[in-house]
């Protein structure tokens, strides 16, 4: 699919420079984004949902400018969208939006006070400045913790999961830490992701 963002759309068996100037790195299914010291997103790789430039399909076998954005500070990806949080801590997204992960817009402007944003397979959340945890999007298994799961669940619009946050993670379930150190999880535990 071009994750590599070179022109040979096969394997790379040997160690290759792909860019330079890079502050940030993040590979997700089958794309990666590359985050510059000027601020700019790259991205290369599957674009079946816009997750890197409008273009309504095909693969992007060099790394492509995401115009939208300029000075951005951090990006988060899965494999079909994408985040990046501004210098005004706006966290704004890209790219599969069928649970409403993204809010609504293009590009999506998610959220006005985010400090650390991740995503999970289609649900978004993020930590304020003041730790406030929120998510929004998918809610199947449970993932934004408000009590109610399954089909029909969706949150369209932000939800506050916890307060006290310094860190968060996002799968198939949310994990998150507090400033006491607990660990707190909620979500999918299929597979004992929870470890419960």
């Amino acid at each position: 699919f071009g994750q590599l963002g070179t022109p040979i759309p096969t394997n790379v068996r040997t160690l290759t420079q792909i860019s330079d100037g890079v502050t940030q790195i993040q590979a997700a299914g089958y794309l990666s984004f590359i985050l510059k010291a000027d601020g700019t997103v790259w991205g290369s790789g599957q674009n079946n949902q816009d997750q890197i430039v409008d273009t309504g399909d095909g693969d992007w076998r060099y790394p492509s400018a995401m115009l939208a954005w300029t000075g951005v500070t951090e990006i988060s990806a899965s494999a079909w969208f994408t985040l990046v949080r501004t210098p005004l801590g706006e966290l704004m997204g890209r790219g599969y939006n069928f649970s409403g992960q993204l809010g609504y817009g293009a590009p999506a402007k998610v959220s006005d006070r985010s400090l650390i944003a991740t995503n999970g397979g289609n649900h978004s959340i993020w930590v304020t400045t003041t730790g406030d945890l929120y998510g929004i999007g998918n809610n199947f298994f449970g993932n934004l913790g408000t009590g109610t799961s399954g089909s029909g669940a969706e949150q369209t619009v932000p939800v506050l999961i916890a307060n006290g946050v310094i860190k968060a993670s996002a799968g198939d379930c949310t994990l998150f830490l507090k400033s006491d150190g607990s660990l707190w999880g909620t979500g999918s535990n299929q597979r004992g992701q929870l470890g419960l």
